[in-house]
């Protein structure tokens, strides 16, 4: 297994690492439902973060095949926090359901983890689904731990008449 920084030819084979991924939240959630564009719009987005300075996108390649992705941002606080306003954000992580429990995830963040040092930052934050009991486990083994829950609601329209 090959952890390397993504090229923009990867993006067609990262697509269906993505869809998995989404596919997988999607039963247990209804507001990861990807819409008829996603997969040209997931497309641009991965293809954008892949040259920007900012950011760094790590593939876990087997064989030609990629079977994990680690989006990986550099995201900024509003001004009027005391601590580092920059912090590493590990917006996507997905490995292949063929290939988890093998490591490759682990690695992959230990790759992240080293670039995020590199670009002197001290803080990498991931936001979890609560509803994906496995990323959550996986993020705790990680180190990581809850400091900020998201919260949701519906915004009641009124009835159309």
């Amino acid at each position: 297994m090959i952890i390397r920084e993504a090229t923009k030819e990867d993006v067609p084979k990262i697509l269906p690492v993505w869809r998995e991924m989404m596919e997988f939240h999607a039963v247990r959630d209804a507001h990861f439902a990807i819409c008829e564009s996603a997969d040209q719009e997931f497309a641009k987005w991965i293809s954008e973060n892949i040259v920007k300075e900012d950011a760094i996108v790590y593939v876990a390649e087997s064989t030609k095949s990629i079977v994990a992705y680690c989006l990986c941002l550099i995201s900024e606080r509003p001004p009027v926090c005391e601590m580092k306003r920059q912090y590493g954000n590990l917006s996507d992580l997905a490995v292949a359901e063929k290939y988890r429990r093998d490591g490759i995830g682990e690695q992959i963040v230990e790759q992240a983890m080293e670039w995020f040092r590199s670009q002197g930052l001290k803080r990498v934050e991931v936001r979890v689904a609560v509803t994906n009991e496995i990323s959550t486990r996986f993020w705790r083994k990680m180190g990581f731990s809850t400091y900020l829950e998201t919260m949701s609601k519906p915004v009641d329209l009124p009835e159309q008449t």
